[in-house]
């Protein structure tokens, strides 16, 4: 009875004769007929579940990029201001509703193993730079102070684009939901002779009420990531602001 197949369910027992002990062994069979026949229903809803993520999420996309291309030719079309205004709104929703589907679609592969992961070791200040290149601009024109010290040279085996698809993430929410504080913060250093990264902003907290909450897919989709490269996190979030930490499991990173 404690003999298991490879999906961990275990393998039918012999029913050698027709006394208790017969009857016994017969019932386990039962047991796991039942037990096989559930594990089988529960991948093929899980099958069902995945197809129609990926389907919702490209049959939403066209819908969106249609709705976009009027916004755009509107805008050259409107001249109140409060048109102006309105068209910035729907802009906006535009965009928040494309990083929804992506997030729904990414988290969906996520889960399904199947986002290929390529982990090789990388210079970490390297592609943190890389990122606030391109974010840098953005936070300044929303007139933020940002304060960067990236003081700890940091190597880790990872996947440099999902790395990069992390730190998006999170600035994206900084962006999004602590926009009232004015303030992103990222560091590099040691914590209990750890290299960590420090990502720090002064909004409102993550338990704050926001229309632009989402469902929590893309904190979802950065725990899975990390967890998939052997990184682990920390978050503390008050009404004074949220600090996010990224640092390795003892048995997964690189020292420089």
């Amino acid at each position: 009875m404690k003999k298991q197949d490879n999906d961990g369910i275990p393998e039918f027992v012999t029913v050698k004769q027709k006394d208790e002990l017969g009857q016994v062994e017969y019932s386990f069979n039962q047991m796991v007929e039942e037990l096989r026949n559930s594990r089988q229903k529960e991948r093929e809803e899980g099958e069902i579940r995945k197809n129609l993520i990926a389907d919702l999420s490209h049959d939403l996309r066209t819908p969106l990029t249609v709705i976009r291309g009027h916004t755009f030719t509107l805008k050259n079309e409107v001249n109140s201001e409060n048109g102006k205004h309105s068209l910035g709104i729907i802009n906006d929703k535009i965009t928040f509703m494309g990083e929804l589907i992506d997030n729904l679609s990414s988290f969906s592969l996520l889960a399904a193993g199947k986002l290929p992961l390529h982990k090789k070791s990388c210079d970490i200040l390297k592609i943190i730079r890389s990122s606030l290149t391109a974010w840098y601009p953005i936070f300044e024109k929303e007139h933020f102070t940002i304060d960067i010290d990236l003081k700890e040279n940091i190597v880790w085996e990872i996947d440099e684009t999902w790395l990069k698809r992390i730190l998006d993430n999170i600035f994206q929410n900084v962006l999004r939901h602590a926009h009232s504080g004015k303030y992103v913060s990222v560091q590099t250093k040691l914590i209990e002779n750890k290299p960590v990264i420090i990502i720090e902003d002064r909004g409102p907290g993550m338990n704050n009420k926001s229309e632009r909450k989402g469902a929590g897919i893309g904190l979802s989709i950065i725990n899975m990531m990390l967890k998939q490269m052997g990184l682990e996190h920390k978050i503390k979030s008050n009404q004074n602001g949220t600090i996010f930490i990224i640092y390795p499991n003892s048995s997964e990173y690189v020292k420089p």
